[in-house]
């Protein structure tokens, strides 16, 4: 997806490249209050790592993750745990644990924190570190929105991956990472589907040289290959190092009532379909106020244009699209003070017949100081005006 620093109007997008969730929940906890302990959505497994995935907990700012191998007889002893503190970068609900040892399993549990208050540690669970396998036999088994670590280690080195898909859904299939790859989705037997499924270079972010695919898909197991890609420009094959595999997948939503949740500093992936002129497909997204709060709200995308607005509970619409011009792209950026209360972001194409993928940003946006004495931060993935 394409990012960049632009000015439209009085807003300003800073963005920058990051790895990728919909109600909104902004609350600052009392003393009388308590956090919950996260509950692990998944467990994925990488070469040489881990990547746990939770549930939101309500009030958190931050996440903390704790890992021991499965077969220690010290779980009860706190201190024989390793604690990576701060863990959560922002962005998807995930962390990656490395340093692991292939084929060995580990217990994972995370915890959650805010300014003042620290949960119980979740219920651990067990994950095997694993090399995805060369042939469908072998393949790792991935979940939407829980990216997993790997490496092509030769021009032939070959990493297959499988899912499952429950119901009709939106897919993003794509990496992240300096190596140069090419995915393609494959027939049961691990052979090429006729005519091929594939992509190599998608010229964009999260990189030049990393792959994406992206559409809607059926129920079903699938299988995708990783492989080496032809590096831009030269002849040899120039794919080999590490890369990280993303999927995605989601149901189409149709409006507030299945409108997807999004979090405070989420990055959320979406899909969006335009098959008709002019485009008539929205994706809902939830966002519940319990306060006041100023909120930003954009996305990035190498579509030629995509499009936003922020409605209240009866669908009135209360902030208006408003374009940000990022990089040869306008895109829907909006920053809103909002009262407590229960808003839907829409999201379509701005072009007919172009389906897009796309992430949805929403962060809690400052407030601008009156001097630069007084001058606060910007954090990234912000849209923040005055």
């Amino acid at each position: 997806m394409n990012t960049a620093l632009g000015w439209r109007g009085t807003l300003v997008v800073l963005l920058a490249l990051a790895g990728w969730a919909f109600s909104l929940v902004f609350v600052t906890p009392s003393a009388a209050q308590t956090l919950g302990a996260p509950v692990v959505r998944h467990v994925g497994a990488g070469e040489g790592s881990l990547t746990v995935a939770w549930e939101p907990v309500v009030g958190a700012v931050d996440y903390d993750v704790r890992y021991i191998e499965s077969v220690s007889t010290s779980k009860g002893d706190d201190s024989a745990w390793t604690v990576l503190a701060d863990a959560w970068g922002g962005g998807g609900l995930f962390a990656v644990v490395g340093g692991l040892t292939d084929g060995t399993s580990y217990d994972v549990a995370v915890r959650a924190r805010s300014s003042s208050l620290t949960s119980d540690w979740s219920s651990a669970v067990a994950g095997v570190p694993a090399e995805p396998g060369s042939a469908v036999g072998g393949a790792t088994t991935v979940y939407s929105d829980v990216p997993v670590s790997a490496a092509l280690s030769s021009a032939g080195d070959v990493d297959f991956y499988t899912f499952v898909v429950t119901e009709d859904s939106e897919y993003i299939i794509w990496t992240e990472g300096e190596t140069d790859t090419l995915g393609e989705l494959t027939r049961s037997d691990g052979t090429s589907r006729n005519p091929p499924i594939s992509h190599d270079d998608w010229f964009a972010e999260p990189g030049p040289y990393n792959f994406m695919m992206f559409g809607t898909i059926t129920p079903g197991t699938y299988f995708l290959k990783v492989t080496p890609g032809y590096r831009y420009g030269t002849d040899p094959l120039q794919g080999t190092g590490s890369y990280t595999f993303h999927l995605h997948l989601a149901p189409d939503t149709t409006g507030r009532g299945d409108a997807r949740t999004v979090t405070l500093g989420s990055e959320t992936a979406g899909v969006s379909t335009s098959h008709q002129n002019p485009p008539t497909d929205r994706d809902y997204f939830k966002l519940v106020l319990p306060n006041e709060t100023t909120i930003s709200a954009h996305v990035r995308s190498n579509a030629i244009a995509l499009v936003g607005e922020i409605v209240d509970s009866s669908g009135k619409v209360i902030e208006p699209d408003q374009a940000a011009y990022l990089e040869s792209h306008y895109h829907f950026a909006s920053q809103a003070s909002l009262p407590k209360g229960t808003y839907y972001i829409r999201i379509a194409s701005g072009v007919p017949w172009l389906s897009a993928a796309y992430f949805l940003h929403v962060n809690e946006s400052p407030l601008p100081a009156a001097t630069r004495a007084e001058a606060v931060d910007l954090p990234m993935h912000t849209v923040a005006g005055g």
